[in-house]
């Protein structure tokens, strides 16, 4: 995502595999991405990047935030380690919630509000279902019909995918009917 501004920008569904190797850059948005009282939603996403050593600012999901923007993060993972925090990086600027996320390999630090988050040094399929698969209880974003807790992994993979939501008429999930599902389905196999 790009500078805020004081725009409002909702981010799902999204995925980074590479590695971040600049200050104050995140896996999904960097620390510019709600700047001037801006807000920035993040549900569904994940990253697969690792930190660079001593590098300061670097969240899995995003990064260290703007002293006037508000940052929420939902349902997301993030598995790379030499992050500054795992999920939002946080020198206690603007208004950060994390929800529902999930962390290998680096520690999520505490946020304005935290609530049902863990943290892991190798992936763990119950806390993955305790925290990601999980709804918020948060409901819609700011007047669009996105519902963040409406959220969906496909779980037959390790770490899982994200799932679009997709069902057949028998109520069973439909797996790699959108781009976005198949490119992801392929990244996370040859991960594991």
């Amino acid at each position: 995502a790009g500078y805020g501004n004081g725009n409002s920008t909702v981010i799902s569904y999204c995925y980074n595999v590479g590695d971040l190797s600049q200050s104050y850059s995140g896996g999904i948005c960097g620390s510019y991405a709600a700047s001037n009282n801006g807000k920035v939603t993040i549900f569904n996403c994940y990253n697969m990047g690792e930190g660079a050593y001593r590098v300061t600012g670097q969240g899995g999901i995003c990064a260290d935030v703007e002293d006037d923007g508000t940052v929420n993060v939902y349902n997301c993972w993030s598995h790379g380690e030499n992050l500054t925090d795992g999920i939002v990086a946080n020198d206690n600027k603007g208004i950060i919630t994390v929800k529902n996320c999930y962390s290998i390999g680096s520690a999520i630090a505490e946020g304005d509000n935290n609530s049902n988050n863990k943290f892991d040094i190798n992936w763990n399929d119950t806390n993955a279902d305790n925290t990601i698969g999980k709804d918020t209880g948060d409901g819609s974003i700011d007047g669009t019909d996105v519902d963040v807790g409406d959220i969906y992994w496909y779980t037959n993979t390790t770490p899982w995918s994200i799932h679009d939501g997709t069902f057949n008429d028998s109520g069973s999930i439909i797996w790699g009917d959108s781009s976005f599902e198949l490119a992801q389905n392929t990244i996370t196999e040859t991960a594991t």
